[in-house]
């Protein structure tokens, strides 16, 4: 790996389901665009901000997820895909330091934070107060310039530039301040129309064989107020233009099927449809090469340590340049 390169860090929990287009989109394709572009990119399964039930779930969870990342188009070669609790050892000297670099009432104002404390989700655990200070060592501790992941995430990235400005007054210029990369849409919204998450049960995952993937596209919140297929509709904020818009190669037909839609000439179920067979040939190809890489888990565990290898020594040498910095360099 090339040291001098530019580096970039993404990141998402490693749950069952695996990659749902809300990742490719806001979490692969910024990443694949820098690894073209030469630089060192980190995909991190961040396993240890929000673990599965059991032991078994998440060893499927985490081969499901490198061999999706990997049949989404990112190089194993080149980008580093690491396990977030295999780096422990080297991460763990950041935690106490920065902990008391904020304080209780900035991490409350987070958003997330806040409205998951008002929801009374897990309210109650020292951890939860934890993930926006884990969020931001991941980020330190490689380095990175910037972080590809969607707008909600904003609030963290910004944290973290404020800790990092907050270490370099007393370590040099060692961290840089990174921003956030979005992708093609600062966000995807699920089928409901709300923002893509598992949690919302809204979510099109690359392993979604054609029956479901179909099922849930004819599900689709579209325009509330059109009650008629002769009723014109507004496609602004319709999920299913909006997917239209981004995955759909023919954007002359979708430019069309806008028009017909504003006039109450076109069905919701034939724009529907026609989306099935878009998602169906953007996703089938990738849904089979995962599936391959699926059925070589010792392939996928290789792939998993070698990048966790290359990103462990980095972390490791910024703990040892950190200590050397603040002067608590002990062994």
């Amino acid at each position: 790996m090339n040291l001098e390169a530019h580096v970039s860090l993404a990141g998402v929990r490693p749950t069952v389901g695996g990659i749902h287009l809300g990742h490719y989109v806001g979490n692969i394709e910024p990443t694949r665009e820098r690894e073209a572009g030469g630089w060192a990119t980190f995909f991190m399964l961040a396993d240890l901000h929000e673990a599965a039930e059991s032991c078994v779930e998440v060893e499927q969870a985490v081969l499901q997820m490198v061999a999706d990342v990997l049949a989404c188009g990112l190089d194993g070669e080149k980008t580093s895909i690491c396990l977030e609790s295999h780096l422990a050892s080297n991460l763990l000297p950041f935690m106490s330091y920065l902990s008391e670099l904020v304080s209780l009432s900035r991490i409350q104002r987070l958003p997330a934070i806040k409205v998951a404390a008002e929801r009374g989700e897990r309210s109650y655990h020292l951890s939860f107060f934890n993930i926006p200070i884990l969020e931001a060592i991941d980020i330190l501790a490689i380095r990175a310039e910037c972080v590809c992941a969607n707008e909600d995430n904003r609030p963290f990235v910004e944290l973290t530039r404020e800790l990092a400005h907050k270490l370099n007054k007393r370590c040099g210029n060692l961290f840089p301040e990174p921003t956030l990369v979005t992708g093609a849409l600062p966000f995807l919204v699920g089928t409901d129309g709300s923002k893509m998450s598992k949690a919302r049960g809204n979510c099109i995952f690359i392993s979604d064989p054609p029956d479901v993937l179909r099922h849930k596209v004819m599900k689709m919140y579209t325009d509330p107020v059109r009650l008629h297929a002769d009723v014109p509709g507004d496609p602004t904020n319709n999920p299913v233009f909006i997917y239209h818009r981004l995955f759909n190669p023919r954007q002359a037909e979708v430019a069309q099927m806008d028009g017909l839609y504003r006039s109450g000439g076109i069905k919701d179920v034939e724009v529907k449809q026609r989306l099935v067979e878009v998602l169906e040939a953007r996703i089938a190809p990738i849904r089979e090469r995962s599936k391959s890489l699926l059925a070589n888990p010792k392939g996928l565990l290789a792939a998993l340590k070698n990048g966790t290898v290359n990103c462990d020594e980095r972390v490791a040498a910024t703990v040892d340049r950190f200590r050397e910095a603040v002067g608590k360099r002990l062994f």
